[in-house]
């Protein structure tokens, strides 16, 4: 076999089959190792979840107990005959073998030690000895933040139970244990104790990490009380127990589990509340750890599939290399049998087309468009793409009666060009593009005024796959269904209603692409890569100068602002869809202006040409002809109304400074939404206007009231500045003597009346 047969092979539908088959073996394997692989993880996450609640819940019921036990031990301490504040001292002085602390120490293997405290004594009553508060706090027990006199205080106010969670102690032989203190007033339960058990619990024995988590090298345990103070706590070297606790969910829900990250490495975590003690049970260890035997049989389960791959490949391109034989040599022949200049055409494709051409004599065309909608509807569709609707409201409100609405205001113009100008055939074309609208999606046609194309307004989702998918479908079918070229040309989609008309030129342009991208394909003015890599200055600061200075009635200053901006489009640079999209802009930005002065002048009546009658020209300096005789109409009429208006703004403003700059809440805040402006525009308008800013127009009327009022009133000056607005006097009377060269009181001398 040759190179060029081995080539064309390659290129042509051989290879794609061959491509596609890989895939079909690929994706079936790639989900049943995913799957596999999840269900496995998830089945392991079940198992290590039900082996920490069991943990959690035999640790929980360890602790309950302990803690139940003290308060036992409590209660009979409290009752004891020779632990009242009258025996106590003779009892311990002289019979300290007898001491009722011991067995309680020795039968309970998590205690350190057992304290007991009468109020207002000096001395601690322990198993080992009798110390004087003083000397337990810095010698025997020695905490980092508890003093002597913290502690006594304590003992002394002590009404209910108080723990400190664990902490380092350092004891008198110098060794460091952690421990938690649990302190019981004495008798338990009494409203007015008479003193204190103190308990001090090592850390360690009372959850016993080493007796429940066996096994689990890493990870740790936490137990925290409703306040999220961590009571005790057991973890591995490198974990921080803090940012291990801030993980604890807002409520501890018992038979909690899930997964987070602790230092970047994932672990599991199961949470158990405790009901009698209202403490919540925390452990956690890596996945890494429990799912490590797994990962290394899911890889060399991969690695058997990967030798399947190549095999089923190589047996996959045997199979098709023997089968597609019989095609290559039909289309050899179809090839033949049109010439060269259609050797590019896919294979399939060039065997269709000649299949078409030899029974071609025997077809008919009888497929014919129907024409089914009315005139008003192209009318509307119409006024859609000249950008005469803005919103989708107001154009499901206008059509509501004639059965073409849109559920989203995001669209696409199709064009889509057909050999031959059937009128049968066009309404077939049209009937059949609209059947096939699927759901979500709104799609209906009209012809160019030429005839040549057929206009699709489509309303689409978000989804761009499904779009594109049922774009190719539409036009496979169109292809199937009807006989001759066909070329859909895509615009890009736009949201807002306005931007039909420039999606249509630019599906417009695509479609005279079809010279070189080919016939009967759908081509889509994204991909031609035209904005992209034209060089051209848009004029997006000039188009914004000009609708402002068109508001302003500036009728020279508009002129020139579009001369400039024609001279941008008819640069040689700029190419032919640029300079449509660029007059579509031009014409919009124009038109959109008229409508905003519609609004905020209704009384003009004002008239400009629609945008569709705009867009007829054939040089872009008809263009400026056309728009500069247009807006200079428009200014003339515009020009008195803002003249008006301007100065009916600068009195609304001082009558509003008038009638409410006495009161104590005024601000320019508050007149500025009194007039519907913001702060800034309020501002700038006022200087801009008067030469004087807004502080000093309310200054002047409130000088000018205070001296209307301090010469027809004889209310202390205080007075009379807290009623023009004022609350401080003293800057007031500095900017009335800067004002009027006096004092509000020496004015009031000068200018006021006699009384009494």
């Amino acid at each position: 076999m040759g190179v060029k047969r081995w080539r064309r092979i390659f290129t042509s539908m051989l290879s794609k089959y061959i491509v596609s088959y890989v895939i079909v073996l690929i994706v079936p394997l790639l989900v049943l190792g995913y799957v596999g692989y999840v269900q496995l993880k998830e089945t392991i996450g079940d198992q290590v979840r039900d082996n920490q609640q069991k943990l959690l819940y035999e640790i929980k019921e360890d602790v309950d107990q302990k803690w139940t036990q003290m308060h036992i031990i409590a209660s009979r301490l409290g009752t004891h005959p020779l632990l009242t504040p009258y025996a106590i001292s003779n009892y311990f002085h002289a019979s300290y073998g007898m001491n009722p602390f011991v067995d309680h120490v020795l039968s309970s293997p998590y205690l350190q030690e057992i304290v007991y405290y009468l109020q207002g004594d000096s001395y601690l009553y322990a198993s080992e000895s009798t110390y004087p508060i003083s000397l337990f706090t810095k010698d025997v027990y020695r905490y980092a933040d508890l003093n002597e006199q913290q502690l006594k205080q304590q003992l002394d106010e002590i009404t209910k139970p108080v723990i400190r969670p664990a902490e380092e102690v350092t004891l008198s032989n110098g060794t460091k244990e952690r421990l938690i203190t649990y302190i019981v007033p004495i008798p338990y339960g009494s409203a007015k104790p008479h003193g204190a058990v103190m308990f001090l619990i090592k850390e360690a024995n009372l959850i016993e990490y080493n007796r429940y988590m066996t096994g689990y090298d890493r990870g740790g345990l936490l137990v925290v009380d409703p306040e999220k103070r961590m009571i005790a706590s057991h973890a591995e070297e490198g974990i921080s127990i803090e940012n291990t606790l801030t993980q604890l969910p807002d409520s501890a829900y018992e038979g909690v589990f899930s997964t987070g990250k602790i230092n970047g490495e994932e672990y599991y975590q199961a949470v158990m509340e405790s009901t009698s003690s209202g403490w919540s049970y925390m452990m956690f260890n890596p996945v890494k750890d429990e799912i490590g035997p797994m990962t290394s049989a899911v890889e060399q389960w991969f690695r058997k599939m990967l030798m399947i791959l190549v095999l089923g490949g190589a047996l996959i391109f045997a199979a098709l290399y023997y089968n597609y034989s019989p095609i290559h040599r039909l289309v050899r022949l179809a090839s033949n049998y049109l010439g060269k200049a259609e050797e590019k055409i896919h294979d399939l494709d060039l065997v269709r087309t000649f299949m078409d051409r030899t029974v071609e004599t025997n077809r008919q065309l009888d497929e014919r468009i129907k024409r089914h909608q009315v005139m008003i509807k192209q009318h509307m569709l119409l006024e859609l793409l000249k950008g005469d609707i803005e919103s989708l409201e107001e154009w499901n409100t206008q059509v509501e009666e004639m059965g073409i609405p849109f559920s989203s205001d995001s669209l696409c113009v199709l064009a889509v060009e057909f050999g031959g100008q059937n009128t049968g055939l066009k309404q077939q074309l049209q009937s059949k593009i609209e059947e096939r609208m699927i759901d979500g999606m709104q799609g209906y046609c009209r012809d160019t005024l030429d005839g040549r194309q057929l206009i699709v307004i489509v309303a689409v989702d978000e989804d761009k796959v499904r779009f594109a998918d049922w774009l190719k479908q539409l036009h496979d079918h169109l292809q199937s269904e009807l006989s001759g070229q066909l070329v859909i040309g895509v615009g890009k989609t736009y949201e807002g209603l306005q931007h039909a008309g420039r999606s249509w030129i630019e599906a417009s342009t695509a479609v005279d692409y079809k010279l070189i991208r080919g016939s009967n394909k759908v081509i889509y003015f994204a991909e031609l890569g035209l904005e992209e890599t034209a060089s051209y200055h848009y004029p997006k600061q000039e188009l914004e100068h000009l609708k402002l200075q068109i508001k302003q009635g500036q009728t020279e200053q508009v002129s020139k602002t579009i001369n400039r901006i024609t001279q941008v489009i008819s640069q040689n640079r700029t190419t032919l869809v640029v300079a449509r999209c660029f007059c579509y802009d031009f014409i919009s930005a124009i038109k959109n202006t008229v409508h905003e002065l519609t609004l905020e002048h209704p009384e003009l009546h004002i008239e400009f040409p629609d945008i569709w009658t705009l867009m007829d020209f054939t040089t872009v300096e008809e263009l400026s002809t056309l728009l500069i005789d247009a807006c200079i109409n428009l200014t003339n009429t515009i020009g008195q109304s803002i003249t008006n208006e301007k100065d009916q703004m600068i009195h609304e403003i001082t009558e509003y400074v008038k009638n409410h700059c006495t009161k104590y809440d005024f601000s320019i805040q508050q007149m500025a939404d009194g007039l519907h402006v913001s702060t800034s525009y309020l501002s700038r308008y006022y200087k801009e206007k008067t030469g004087s800013t807004l502080s000093e127009l309310v200054n002047q009327i409130r000088i000018e009231e205070a001296k209307k009022l301090l010469t027809e009133k004889d209310d202390p000056v205080k007075d009379i500045i807290l009623q023009i607005g004022y609350a401080d006097p003293s800057s007031f009377t500095r900017k009335f003597k800067a004002a009027v060269g006096m004092t509000p009181g020496e004015f009031r001398k000068l200018h006021g009346k006699l009384y009494g």
